[in-house]
């Protein structure tokens, strides 16, 4: 039988069937609530659960440093191999989002799609994930 966890190791096929979004204007709506909250631009970036690393390639053509990290063997070759067809350079850890440690540091880290291991929210700024969150909510949801 066939399990969930499966699709995953088919990265080609993810890529194909979740490649919906509008990835250039969701960094730049992180990239603005970063700005209005730290009161600086975004200089590096984290994607969790990142899959394709469809947003960490973002940013790295936007001249961030940018870094994603995947449970999936098939997900991390596959975004290494999109990153060097876009000619961009991240870093991509094969790692558990849930409980993963890295020697390098992030001003966002963000979880997208429906990568959520855990109530909260779209994405949050390791200094004020409180703030964000509020700012989110004041800006966007009132």
């Amino acid at each position: 039988m066939a399990h969930h966890s499966d699709f995953y190791e088919m990265a080609e096929y993810y890529d194909l069937a979740f490649d919906f979004r509008n990835v250039p204007q969701h960094c730049a709506f992180i990239s603005t609530i970063f700005r209005e909250l730290n009161g600086r631009a975004l200089a590096s970036f984290l994607e969790l659960g990142a899959g394709p690393a469809w947003y960490a390639i973002e940013y790295a053509q936007q001249g961030i440093r940018a870094a994603a990290l995947d449970i999936s063997p098939a997900m991390v070759a596959y975004g290494l191999k999109k990153a060097e067809a876009r000619e961009v350079t991240i870093s991509y850890h094969c790692l558990d989002m849930v409980d993963f440690s890295l020697d390098e540091t992030f001003d966002c880290a963000a979880l997208l799609l429906s990568t959520i291991p855990k109530p909260g929210g779209l994405f949050w700024s390791f200094k004020n994930p409180d703030r964000a969150v509020q700012f989110i909510f004041s800006k966007f949801y009132t």
